[in-house]
């Protein structure tokens, strides 16, 4: 069965991100410190009169650590029920995938992977489930450092 996922590039891996909650990509800007928040908070972004976090998924990927540079862009969407944005290193867009008939509990896989498709050449794509990405804790987290950033600073200008 084929379906159009928007797949990103992170560390040299493809991901697979449901359609439905990505809402905008961006060029990957200079972000706000959030202190305090959990490993994957990399900070803040102001978009649209809008403080949004911005999450950095290498670890939780097993992918090495890089600095944040201008060629990454930041995926815009809804990410464990909240709008977020991640950083990813490359974009092809909406791809058509042929889900693999593996069955769902043949091969382990972190709680966020939802399964593994194909491309039209053959390649592989992890697809994420954006609900599960975070920890019911890392969200709650996140919540109270954007939160405790906003009360200091005020609201965006």
């Amino acid at each position: 069965m084929k379906q159009e996922w928007f797949v990103v590039g992170l560390g040299g891996e493809r991901y697979g991100l449901p359609l439905v909650q990505v809402d905008e990509v961006v060029r990957a800007a200079r972000l706000l410190r959030i202190p305090q928040g959990p490993p994957a908070l990399a900070g803040a972004l102001v978009l649209h009169d809008e403080s949004i976090p911005v999450l950095d998924l290498r670890a939780r990927f097993g992918v090495p650590p890089a600095r944040l540079h201008p060629r990454q862009l930041f995926v815009i969407g809804s990410v464990a029920g909240r709008r977020a944005a991640l950083v990813v290193d490359s974009v092809e867009g909406l791809v058509e995938l042929e889900m693999d008939a593996t069955p769902g509990d043949a091969l382990p896989r972190p709680p966020y992977a939802t399964g593994v498709a194909s491309d039209a050449a053959g390649g592989a794509v992890l697809l994420v489930s954006l609900d599960h990405i975070l920890s019911t804790r890392e969200a709650s987290q996140i919540t109270d450092a954007m939160t405790a950033a906003q009360d200091f600073a005020g609201p965006p200008s």
